[in-house]
């Protein structure tokens, strides 16, 4: 079962699995999502979040999220819902 459309005020964040390996998220409310159709102009490395109004459906499974360890191989962090953005523009 898909969920109703959401919409709001929200943040495209950075997540570092590895050198050289990011995973995008949306931060909306205290929440994560993973974008499974996050377009490339969001896909900015940067430490700044990029402020975002989006309407997204939220789906039935999760993406697995790494972070670095010390040798730099990405290990496991969390699993966060994933979403079907319907739109998004920055602010």
């Amino acid at each position: 079962m898909v969920d109703p459309i959401r919409e709001g005020t929200a943040e495209v964040v950075i997540s570092v699995a590895s050198r050289g390996f990011y995973q995008f998220l949306i931060k909306f409310g205290d929440d994560l999502y993973y974008p499974e159709n996050l377009t490339e102009e969001f896909k900015v490395v940067s430490q700044e979040p990029i402020p975002v109004n989006i309407k997204f459906q939220l789906l039935d499974n999760q993406e697995d999220i790494f972070q670095p360890a010390p040798n730099d191989v990405p290990v496991f962090l969390i699993a966060v819902p994933v979403i079907r953005i319907v739109s998004i523009e920055k602010i």
